[in-house]
């Protein structure tokens, strides 16, 4: 009799959590879309899409830049890059969702032209932390990019 009450209870929390785990599949999956439009924006050098990326009161701390806070000195700061031949390939390798709070972790493979006419390649990694905002939209309240020697694209899949 008692593996008969205890049969519902198992059924029951395996349906939680397959509820649990979609949901949370869900939330990952909009942070992964919300980190892949930064990278399709600043690509296709949109700057109201870039910086719809991010909250009102972001912070962007990136390789050789000076620290850049709130979506008008974002905007400053991405003008110049958007002077010169840039391109973007990127993968999202980590994605930790709460609540209200969402981070990402990936690679980014960066090649172009500088003013001088150089073309350049550099290799390295994003950090974006995600606030999710009242309308339901994941905004990143921190971007932080550094370089780094091992990334290689060509492994990429």
């Amino acid at each position: 009799m008692k593996i008969n009450k205890i049969i519902p209870l198992f059924m029951l929390m395996a349906m939680f959590s397959l509820t649990a785990l979609t949901a949370q599949s869900s939330e990952e999956t909009k942070v992964k879309q919300q980190a892949d439009s930064f990278f399709k924006a600043f690509n296709e050098k949109d700057m109201e899409k870039l910086l719809d990326f991010y909250d009102e009161n972001a912070i962007a701390a990136l390789q050789n830049t000076p620290i850049m806070i709130g979506r008008e000195a974002i905007r400053k700061g991405y003008e110049g890059f958007f002077t010169i031949a840039i391109n973007l390939k990127h993968r999202v390798t980590s994605i930790d969702v709460g609540e209200n709070r969402a981070v990402a972790l990936g690679e980014v493979y960066i090649t172009g032209t500088d003013e001088k006419g150089q073309n350049f390649t550099e290799k390295g990694r994003f950090f974006f932390v995600f606030k999710k905002s009242t309308d339901g939209i994941w905004r990143a309240t921190y971007d932080m990019d550094n370089r780094a020697p091992d990334i290689d694209p060509s492994k990429w899949q």
